[in-house]
């Protein structure tokens, strides 16, 4: 009897230890169900903001390409400046060279206009001096035209007076009166005086 009523207690915490495991293994399940849809409620709004974060780095990975693809053209626009201004910098370069040698030829010019003006100058001043001697020579020559004049004034007087002495001569001669001949030549040279 002994054995039947311990089998059946045994019977019995069998049992009750089989409901104490079924609801521990029922809460443990609920436990672990309540972790689970935790995980996966967590899990999803972990994905969500991954989503999230995802489209917040595609939209920056877009502003990035943008900002990429307006720096390449900011580049390829400065590189074609550069070029631009390289293409400008040596015409420049060319102008200022062409400038440079017609300056040198302007002042090769100049120094040959300043060598003949002052072969000019010195044949200005050999012309004055020239211009002066000649006017001396002038007033030389005039004097003597002068002279000549006088000479002239002279010689004619002196003809009128050789003629009228001849004049004054053949008279006396054809009057045979040699006196009155003296007489009027003394007239005669005093009246030329």
């Amino acid at each position: 009897m002994s054995d039947i009523s311990n089998s059946e207690e045994i019977s019995k915490s069998i049992e009750r230890v089989n409901s104490d495991l079924y609801k521990k293994k029922n809460i443990i399940i609920s436990q672990m169900d309540a972790i689970l849809s935790e995980l996966h409620a967590e899990y999803l709004s972990v994905i969500s903001q991954k989503d999230i974060q995802i489209g917040i780095l595609k939209s920056k990975e877009m502003d990035l390409k943008d900002e990429l693809n307006r720096l390449k053209k900011l580049k390829n626009d400065l590189l074609n400046s550069i070029e631009q201004e390289n293409k400008n910098y040596k015409h420049l370069e060319e102008i200022v060279l062409q400038k440079e040698k017609k300056i040198e030829e302007l002042q090769d010019n100049y120094q040959d206009a300043v060598e003949m003006i002052i072969g000019l100058r010195q044949k200005n001043d050999e012309l004055i001096r020239r211009l002066s001697k000649l006017e001396d020579e002038i007033n030389a020559l005039k004097s003597k035209d002068i002279e000549i004049e006088n000479l002239k004034t002279t010689m004619e007087k002196l003809r009128n007076y050789i003629n009228k002495g001849g004049l004054i001569y053949n008279q006396a001669i054809n009057e045979n009166n040699i006196d009155k001949l003296t007489q009027n030549i003394k007239e005669s040279i005093n009246h030329s005086t």
